[in-house]
């Protein structure tokens, strides 16, 4: 009596797909022991926030379909503020970004011609001061777009930074002057107050919302949005936190983390722990790591996060300096926005890659060991510059040279590629799943996968995409809602996950990339071999044709009388002259031969135990 219940978070093993099942479960529970505060949508399974007594509490952790946790405190990776204002002042964090070594050029190129606009960034973090001069081209206007879990905080606006921490995040994402990737579509997600601090239970309903968003968007458009959500905060070890991470991924968004600031190992801490996020540490303006950053086997990456300008909420036009592994994670943020503006398909395990294979490896310096792994982020390589126009010449010009040898021609120009995805959300059961593409003409495999999916570049042609289910009852609903999705030059062209069958009956998509010719038509028959003409005989014996194939010509006892006529295995008839005694031309599938009149042969075909006799007579010109 007078218990307090405290609040947990619940993850259901296997996905709820109505709303009934986890109000049966609850209203089983002793009274009043369960209150449910926040349902998710789109992670945790279906989880939920919930009020527990001591008594819901074990009545739950005894549910064999149910995992708990307690919320716990969420931070804002607490910035070191260096600087109150730096107007005019390029941040030396992108100047860093577009060179593989320092010094730094006092520059910052990024590739030309990027479709930044269609990828989506959302600052899961303070809230966003959406009127900033250097955010308002880049924020989504519309407020359904923008989301709080702090209402209470926003005033007259949804998602309203009066903290700083988002704000300058954002700006570090996609600022007009002072962002990786300007021109790229923001959006705020507030799950920390205006102290910076937050419980999990509120970051877990951000990445809820977003991925909710994804999905709608998706359903909306045909396709999935290219996505990166930017979170530049950090609790104790969450395994709901973590789960969250690993759900929001699986539904194709890629997450960017800070490391933390605590000079630790990352792997003690959420969601900088998570095998799915890309973990951020910080660098420095010697390219040292930052004496604060988390450092170890959590951390995929280093970007700068010391002495940042972005963005501040003091005014419109304000720019603050901060440090920090949350100053440095937008910058990653941005890459990940570039690399998807150019390959809208990609999945974050690819966009990963992609960071990982355009960083440079061994820049960072640590006497404390903290630069490890000792990776730093680069931008999408902007192209080179024309070279510049000869110089006028000061001196007479020199004879002309005699002409060069010829080149050898240039290699022909590899054939386009499409690009093709392959994205699976697989059930409980991953290993039970696998999937292949052939070439619709001759059926060639071209390429095989499992639940990890793939992203392919692939010439254009005829194709079937098969995906099947070893044990052949899907990927959802049963065991988990899995699903799968097929892209192909951007475009969703299949999606499904009920009903796949086992190999060789899965489910199966044909599509086709770029212009293709109809196949050619299957080559004509053969004409048939010509009748060799009836041959002119010598007097005396009579034109008769034959197929003996397989079989052999001997002499007859019973035709004494008649020349001898040779023996031997007749594997390819032809003509045959038995006058003389003589056998001649074995080559065609039929022959004639010419037989004396009274002349008996015999026919066997030993393969078959066949034996025939003939013996033939003139009368007239008409052999019987």
């Amino acid at each position: 009596p007078g218990e307090s219940p405290r609040r947990y978070i619940i993850k259901f093993k296997t996905f709820k797909e109505a709303d009934y099942a986890a109000q049966a479960l609850f209203a089983a529970s002793p009274e009043g022991s369960i209150h449910r505060v926040r349902k998710f949508k789109k992670v945790l399974n279906g989880g939920a926030a919930v009020d527990l007594t001591a008594e819901g509490l074990a009545y739950l952790q005894a549910q064999p379909d149910v995992i708990v946790e307690s919320v716990g405190v969420m931070r804002a990776v607490e910035p070191h503020v260096t600087s109150a204002t730096a107007e005019g002042t390029l941040s030396w964090g992108l100047d860093r970004l577009d060179q593989p070594d320092l010094p730094l050029n006092g520059a910052y190129a990024m590739a030309g011609d990027l479709p930044l606009s269609r990828s989506h960034v959302f600052i899961i973090d303070t809230g966003v001061y959406r009127d900033h001069s250097e955010l308002a081209p880049h924020m989504s206007p519309l407020d359904e777009d923008h989301w709080t879990s702090v209402p209470e905080t926003d005033g007259d606006e949804v998602a309203r930074d009066t903290q700083g921490h988002g704000t300058h995040c954002a700006g570090t994402v996609g600022g007009t002057h002072v962002g990786v990737a300007p021109g790229v579509i923001l959006h705020a997600v507030k799950v920390l107050g205006n102290d910076g601090s937050g419980t999990t239970e509120d970051v877990v309903a951000g990445m809820d919302w977003v991925l909710d968003w994804v999905h709608r968007e998706e359903e909306r458009t045909g396709s999935r949005p290219p996505a990166v959500a930017s979170m530049s905060l950090g609790g104790s070890f969450s395994q709901m936190t973590n789960d969250a991470v690993e759900d929001l991924v699986a539904g194709g968004v890629t997450v960017v983390v800070a490391a933390g600031n605590d000079a630790d190992d990352a792997c003690r801490y959420s969601p900088a722990s998570s095998d799915y996020a890309i973990t951020v540490g910080s660098s420095d303006t010697s390219d040292a790591a930052s004496f604060f950053t988390n450092y170890g086997s959590c951390v995929d990456i280093f970007a700068p996060g010391h002495d940042i300008i972005s963005a501040g909420i003091s005014a419109p036009e304000s720019l603050v300096g901060m440090s920090g592994t949350s100053m440095a994670a937008p910058h990653v943020s941005g890459v990940a926005a570039q690399w998807l503006a150019q390959y809208p398909a990609m999945a974050p395990a690819d966009v990963k890659a992609a960071l990982l294979s355009s960083a440079v490896y061994g820049r960072l310096s640590s006497p404390e060991g903290l630069a490890d792994p000792n990776i730093l982020l680069q931008a999408v390589a902007a192209p080179s510059p024309p070279p510049s126009p000869p110089s006028p010449p000061s001196s007479p010009p020199e004879p002309p040279q005699p002409p060069s040898p010829p080149q050898a021609p240039p290699p022909p120009p590899s054939p386009p590629c499409f690009d093709v995805e392959v994205l699976i959300v697989p059930d409980e059961y991953p290993e039970e799943v696998s999937w292949e593409i052939r070439r619709a003409h001759g059926d060639e495999v071209v390429v095989r996968g499992d639940a990890s999916g793939a992203s392919l570049c692939m010439e254009a042609g005829n194709y079937n995409f098969e995906i099947f289910d070893s044990y052949g009852d899907g990927i959802c609903c049963e065991f988990g809602r899995g699903n799968y999705k097929l892209f192909a030059d951007g475009s969703l062209i299949a999606r499904g996950g009920r009903d796949i069958g086992a190999h060789p009956d899965g489910e199966r998509t044909a599509f086709v990339l770029g212009e293709v010719s109809p196949p050619p038509p299957p080559p004509s028959p053969p004409p048939s071999p010509a009748t060799h003409p009836q041959p002119s005989c010598p007097h005396g014996t009579v034109p008769i044709e034959m197929s003996l194939a397989g079989m052999s010509l001997s002499r007859a006892e019973a035709a004494p009388s008649s020349p001898a006529m040779a023996r031997g295995d007749i594997q390819a008839p032809a003509i045959y002259t038995v006058a003389d005694g003589t056998v001649a031309g074995v080559d065609k599938p039929s022959m004639w031969f010419c037989v004396p009149d009274g002349a008996c042969i015999t026919l066997s075909a030993p393969e078959h135990d066949v034996m025939s006799a003939m013996c033939l007579t003139l009368s007239g010109n008409a052999p019987s």
